[in-house]
């Protein structure tokens, strides 16, 4: 059964690329985006720029935590460093056990995540800009922050990309 908004996001752990352990428990920084990603799928890479954007620009407010699927351990970090992505990567692969837990019906998904109690606020599956702005609509709200330029501004971001 797919995990929906109300729902506790289940604990994980996963290995980053370079052996460190990451946990959502861990991860909770206060609130957390957790974006399920494979790196030859499109909108997963536009997804991982917007999500690296607002990492950056809320810092210690909100935590970005990326699940790689497809991917051999470390290879996920890799390719997500290359896409400029600074936020920790996990690679869920050979077994995808957290994939089996959130259960993402396609990439990329992202979930972001309260602090008290783990809960899911939204869920926000493939890439649709308008998703994307009620995702940070719901981010602004929890976090009582606005950023400038939150990435879906600009003219070479479309309205849709397919996965």
């Amino acid at each position: 059964m797919p995990l929906t908004v109300g729902m506790v996001a289940p604990e994980f752990v996963g290995y980053a690329g370079d052996g460190q352990a990451v946990t959502l428990s861990e991860g909770l920084s206060p609130w957390t985006l957790l974006v399920f990603w494979k790196p030859g799928c499109q909108a997963s890479r536009v997804a991982l720029g917007i999500l690296e954007e607002w990492h950056r620009a809320y810092g210690s407010h909100l935590q970005v935590i990326g699940v790689a699927q497809e991917t051999r351990r470390g290879e996920g970090q890799e390719v997500a460093r290359e896409a400029g992505a600074t936020f920790p990567i996990v690679d869920d692969a050979p077994d995808y056990p957290i994939s089996w837990v959130y259960d993402p019906a396609i990439t990329p998904t992202v979930f972001f995540i309260e602090p008290e109690r783990r809960t899911i606020v939204q869920r926000c599956e493939g890439f649709e800009r308008a998703s994307y702005a009620a995702l940070l609509d719901a981010i602004v709200r929890s976090l009582g922050r606005v950023i400038p330029a939150a990435g879906l501004q600009s003219d070479t971001i479309p309205d849709h990309v397919p996965g």
